[in-house]
């Protein structure tokens, strides 16, 4: 489980990964809500839908793939080969 500290101005880093993953960015302003159960960052009223363009960048970036490009008619026969070399795969 990530951790955080308090600066002496009483200010945490939320980790990367997780910011990564709520979308925070700079400047961007959270509700901080006292429940019972601790401190809930949360985005105030409905998020406003991402931009194609930003989803897409944000996907590109995840992708680790080295390699040469690879066909949709590999990619479906890797898929039938991988069925055909698994019989607990198969439909019964």
């Amino acid at each position: 489980m990530p951790t955080a500290q308090f600066s002496t101005k009483g200010q945490i880093v939320i980790p990367k990964a997780i910011r990564d993953r709520h979308a925070f960015v700079e400047g961007q302003t959270v509700e901080v809500v006292d429940t019972p159960a601790g401190v809930l960052l949360r985005l105030p009223g409905p998020r406003k839908p991402d931009a194609f363009g930003d989803v897409l960048a944000r996907v590109r970036a995840r992708n680790t793939y080295q390699g040469p490009p690879v066909s949709i008619a590999d990619m479906n026969q890797a898929i039938d080969e991988m069925f055909r070399n698994d019989e607990s795969a198969a439909p019964t």
